[in-house]
């Protein structure tokens, strides 16, 4: 019988592990944005980024928690927002329409913009007419309910690896 109960545990927690390794590659992202790592070939486009808003701490990201630094620099960088309540949810998942803000986001400061694409009803509705206007998607007419899903790993690859131009990005495998 205790074997029944610990193995529900087991797969939450190898959940969650993912929902981290998920988080932290767009945590990381960001920071390479933020420090200006030579990742990208042609960084003129990063110049464009800089803290644009002041960080309002989250009462679920402790200030010791590995990735609290992170959470700092994406929300200063207005490349993602909390979840509402003061709350940014790091055991979270990702849904379409969050990832696709990311990536709209991402585009738009590269490109000089200032990352803040409009307000739509529903709240995605101006990133997915962002994202189809600039190729970053080509499913803009997906149903209603896509767009809320969590995010497969593909798809989430696919979308922000459309978000910086390819000309900008440092090959490192011939």
């Amino acid at each position: 019988m205790l074997l029944l109960k610990k193995k529900p545990i087991y797969f939450k927690r190898r959940s969650t592990h993912n929902m981290k390794r998920m988080l932290s590659l767009v945590l990381v992202l960001a920071l390479l944005f933020a420090l200006e790592i030579p990742v990208f070939a042609g960084d003129a486009g990063l110049q464009n980024f800089s803290p644009a808003t002041a960080y309002v701490p989250f009462s679920d990201v402790p200030a010791d928690a590995w990735y609290a630094e992170n959470v700092k620099t994406v929300c200063e960088y207005g490349l993602m927002q909390g979840k509402g309540q003061g709350k940014f949810m790091p055991s979270g998942k990702l849904s379409v329409a969050e990832t696709l803000a990311i990536a709209c986001r991402l585009h738009n400061i590269f490109q000089g913009g200032d990352g803040v694409i409009g307000q739509s009803a529903p709240w995605y509705q101006s990133y997915i007419d962002y994202a189809a206007e600039y190729e970053i998607i080509s499913f803009p007419s997906a149903s209603p309910t896509f767009w809320n899903e969590s995010i497969q790993r593909s798809l989430f690859s696919r979308i922000l690896s459309r978000s910086i131009p390819a000309s900008a990005l440092l090959a490192i495998n011939d």
